[in-house]
């Protein structure tokens, strides 16, 4: 090579490496973040408005109340007409649970329980006739598609239970919002009616729902689906697949032949057997209840949320709203969705972006007691026959409960501009609550910050908007002794917006015992089989007597 090749083949390389970093410094997120479209560099706490997409209220507290409660068992339940897919993710080494009446593994789609005693209370505790017939009919009722298998009069002796381990990541697989395991017809099925492509009213068995999802998903190694009962279950598409080991395979004993209790029909003997199968579904609602602020081993990828929540009207009751009724457009939409994220990413990757169920708990956190105590404190007033002085007793209650929330924000160097002080106080607050880590994917996540903004917001301006009031009529009433005046019709104004909003949040958080259950007992929140049913926001302590 002559020196003249050589000059010129060093100036080409001197000109390359210095477009390539002069290119990186220019651009960074070419490199560091080619998948986001919207990256946390590019908010601040008082300008993030220009990124957020338009949402109504009523659409983003339901997004919002998705988020919060994917794998809660409380909130399945207090929203039983689901409204979305959401890829999925079990991590090796999780057990799964089966019960049925051969020993065998099932072939091809097989239900499976994240609990052992969601499918042992689904096979038989004795061998007595009359309780398999029993078991029988509530099994026909019930089309045999629980986690403990077909509950067909026993083919052996003995039920059996099998044990499964995870040994590979169930990565491609599908949860179920909603109440999904319920076996109504108010809309609880309407998810895996729209993944299935099963029209409104053909009458098919959820069996046909099933096995449709696990056909269409086949192509691309679809693991299977994820729905709550009381309890989760895991509907896996291939019960063979090298996912999944058989740990062990047990042959049950009957109930009187392990404790010496003789299977007859006298009473005193039935009355203790009976114990026995309470305390069996007792245990079974138990760990239900132990999964009901979330179930850990069901990991979540929200990058991937498929709805149609913001693309079309739906109803704001949970109860009220049908999926099955959406444009078929969106119906297609959201399973093209869910499979492209699943095909085009390989899996479902819950390990990256933001965990946006941890945000709003945290907002659920800070924010439910107080909602709680407003609304004990403001729905009795009645306004027309109430004294300055009764009036003040919980206008001093409110403001001590929002004061520190405002000063926490409040920047004493816009003191003098309480218009801006309040204004900037307000956007911090907003931002600290609702902000993101590391930026924004996909649209589906666009969505779900919109929406936490949109909420946040709410929540602050009621926040403010009390204190505002309330701290002026303290000052009036008590410090200066004067009427209250107008303020008093603001206040008013202001409660009628807080009712509004409290009833619109319908947070989970909201429905409780009114007491400590006992060791013996759990806070039940209640799961209907042949479908949802509203419930106060009163629960109930249920025990296994």
């Amino acid at each position: 090579m002559s020196p003249f090749e050589g000059f010129w083949k060093y100036i080409i390389s001197v000109v390359l490496i210095t477009g390539f970093i002069w290119t990186y410094n220019q651009a960074p997120f070419l490199f560091e973040n080619p998948r986001f479209i919207i990256s946390s560099d590019d908010i601040k706490y008082n300008d993030y408005t220009p990124f957020n997409r338009p949402i109504s209220l009523e659409n983003a507290s339901a997004v919002f109340n998705l988020i919060n409660g994917v794998a809660a068992n409380k909130d399945q339940n207090i929203y039983p007409n689901g409204v979305a897919f959401l890829p999925a993710y079990i991590s090796e080494g999780t057990m799964l649970y089966h019960g049925n009446n051969h020993g065998e593994i099932p072939a091809g789609v097989g239900w499976t329980a994240l609990d052992y005693e969601f499918s042992y209370a689904f096979i038989g505790l004795t061998s007595h006739k009359k309780q398999q017939a029993s078991q029988l009919q509530h099994v026909i009722e019930a089309e045999g598609l629980y986690p403990g298998g077909s509950h067909k009069p026993p083919a052996k002796d003995h039920n059996t239970m099998l044990a499964f381990e995870v040994v590979k990541p169930l990565n491609k697989l599908i949860f179920f919002d909603g109440a999904s395991g319920a076996k109504g017809s108010g809309g609880e099925l309407d998810t895996q009616m729209i993944l299935g492509n099963v029209p409104k009213g053909e009458d098919e068995s959820e069996y046909s729902f099933v096995e449709s999802v696990c056909k269409w998903g086949r192509s691309w190694g679809l693991d299977g689906l994820i729905r709550v009962e009381t309890g989760f279950e895991v509907i896996i598409c291939d019960m063979h697949s090298p996912k999944l080991k058989l740990s062990s395979n047990t042959t049950l004993e009957w109930f009187e032949n392990l404790s010496g209790i003789p299977n007859d029909n006298t009473n005193e003997i039935e009355s203790i057997l009976n114990k026995f199968k309470h305390t069996a579904a007792y245990d079974q609602k138990k760990m239900g209840n132990a999964h009901d602020k979330r179930d850990r081993r069901i990991l979540i990828d929200f990058k991937g949320l498929s709805t149609p929540l913001n693309k079309t009207w739906i109803h704001t009751d949970p109860y009220e709203r049908r999926l099955i009724d959406i444009p078929q457009v969106l119906k297609d939409e959201m399973r093209k969705s869910i499979e492209n994220y699943l095909k085009s990413d390989g899996h479902a990757d819950p390990f990256s972006g933001t965990d946006w169920q941890l945000v709003s708990n945290e907002i659920v956190a800070k924010f439910s007691d107080i909602l709680q105590l407003l609304s004990i404190y403001l729905e009795p007033l009645d306004f027309e026959n109430l004294s300055d002085f009764d009036l003040m007793q919980v206008v001093t209650n409110v403001t001590v409960l929002t004061g520190n929330f405002v000063r926490r924000f409040s920047e004493f160097q816009l003191a003098d501009d309480k218009y801006n002080q309040m204004r900037e106080a307000k956007l911090k607050a907003v931002y600290e609550y609702a902000h993101f880590h590391g930026g924004l994917a996909t649209e589906s996540e666009i969505l779900i910050w919109s929406s936490f903004i949109k909420v946040t917001e709410a929540l602050v301006d009621i926040m403010f908007g009390f204190f505002d009031v309330s701290n002026k009529m303290v000052v009036r009433s008590i410090v200066e002794k004067k009427p209250l005046g107008d303020l008093k019709s603001q206040f008013q104004s202001i409660k009628i917006q807080f009712m509004e909003l409290f009833q619109l949040l319908n947070w989970s958080s909201f429905y409780d015992c009114d007491h400590k259950c006992g060791l013996d007992s759990v806070c039940l929140t209640p799961f209907a089989l042949r479908g949802a049913r509203r419930f106060p926001k009163t629960l109930q302590c249920t025990s296994y007597l």
